[in-house]
């Protein structure tokens, strides 16, 4: 009979934040049977069509979207205005009245994503030429965005020692930023300066660190593992910028 329904769910992979998703239960249950099509996600239901009621669409509550009645109906549900906690787990149900039976389809996972509205920024703690021997400190910063972009450094082409790169998550979901006290700051420093002196003396003079910073956001926080602040002030040389793998001049 019809317990060998074919059910499936057209669901976008992924999905900017601030858009609109649709999201689609394809199945071949004649009219005549069908009962109704539900729609959920991580196992808990958010909207339903039932056949006959006189209000034949319900909304439960969805947290991280708003349905869109224009664009919702039996075969299909809209949800606008998608935020991050929307991502999950999503599949749905027809039911059959004749005879009383269910079918879902699979689960197909959907992630609402941030991206970044610029290319990354590289800047400097002073203008070039930089002496043999001398530390260079650089910044990358990137725009906000989610998942956190990853930065490689490169220069001349050649891929930077990660132990030479610290990455700093300036700002929380929130938009705030956090910092490490001043004492904190301050204290690392000087444990990082003892580090690196101790390294330098087994090192070639060009073997320098080199450090970035990595502005990004929403997952996670990460604090400066150094007190930088004259590095954020209007003397970096903002003359450099990213060109494809690497900055301009380097």
């Amino acid at each position: 009979g019809h317990t060998d329904a074919e059910v499936q769910l057209r669901v976008p992979r992924y999905v900017e934040r601030g858009s609109s998703a649709t999201l689609e239960c394809i199945h071949d249950v004649e009219p005549i049977v069908l009962f109704k099509v539900s729609w959920f996600r991580d196992e808990v239901k958010f909207f339903e069509y039932v056949k006959g009621r006189k209000l034949p669409f319900k909304n439960f509550t969805l947290d991280g979207a708003d349905i869109d009645w224009e664009y919702s109906n039996e075969s299909q549900v809209t949800l606008a205005n998608v935020d991050f906690k929307l991502s999950g787990q999503f599949h749905c149900e027809v039911s059959m009245t004749s005879p009383l039976y269910t079918k879902a389809s699979s689960e197909h996972l959907m992630s609402v994503f941030l991206p970044q509205t610029g290319p990354p920024v590289i800047r400097f703690r002073k203008r070039s030429p930089v002496a043999i021997g001398e530390r260079l400190f650089a910044l990358c910063n990137t725009t906000r965005a989610r998942p956190a972009p990853h930065i490689t450094w490169l220069i001349n082409g050649k891929k930077v020692d990660e132990k030479y790169v610290r990455t700093h998550h300036v700002y929380s979901l929130n938009g705030k930023t956090h910092r490490r006290s001043q004492q904190q700051q301050e204290q690392e420093l000087e444990v990082l300066q003892a580090k690196q002196k101790k390294e330098q003396m087994s090192k070639m003079p060009d073997s320098q660190p080199f450090y970035s910073q990595q502005q990004q956001q929403y997952n996670h926080i990460y604090q400066l593992p150094f007190h930088l602040p004259h590095l954020l002030t209007d003397r970096y040389d903002k003359s450099l910028r990213w060109s494809g793998n690497r900055p301009m001049g380097m």
